[in-house]
């Protein structure tokens, strides 16, 4: 099992969610330090206590989307290294510019790619809606992500 996390942070339910699966690997692009604020260090270690593996890729405030992107590729090389047999994306439109809580800063038409890249993986996978708080845009930017990874566009 695999999980992907697109949000500005790393929700506690979806890391004790994840965490309970013994070999899952778990890979954060956010804007705030470490995994949890609790520092790298700690944050590997505990999850190789409870068998499972993490990365954490902090981005700084005002992140566009050619550098966001970017650090999706670099998980999403991760992920198909890693072999999951399914893969678990946490997605969170909260990246979106206009959201009031981002940090990040992507536009609507950011979002088919970001799916059609998750989409070659070509794993079974599951979409959970995690956070996006700008209320007009957010179904327009989780369909987005949904129809690029459908069609691959």
């Amino acid at each position: 099992m695999s999980a992907t996390h697109g949000e500005v942070y790393l929700g506690i339910g979806t890391f004790v969610g994840f965490v309970t699966f013994v070999g899952c690997w778990i890979y954060c692009i956010a804007t705030y330090g470490f995994l949890l604020g609790v520092g790298l260090v700690f944050a590997v270690l505990l999850l190789t206590i409870i068998g499972a593996l993490a990365a954490n890729l902090p981005l700084p405030p005002g992140t566009e989307a050619g550098a966001w992107t970017a650090a999706l590729e670099v998980g999403c090389a991760a992920v198909a290294d890693f072999g999951p047999e399914v893969l678990v994306v946490s997605l969170g439109v909260d990246t979106y510019r206009g959201d009031p809580i981002s940090r990040f800063r992507l536009d609507t038409r950011d979002y088919p790619p970001i799916g059609a890249r998750i989409g070659a993986l070509g794993l079974p996978t599951l979409f959970v809606m995690e956070g996006g708080y700008a209320v007009e845009e957010i179904g327009v930017n989780a369909v987005g992500v949904l129809e690029g990874f459908e069609t691959g566009t």
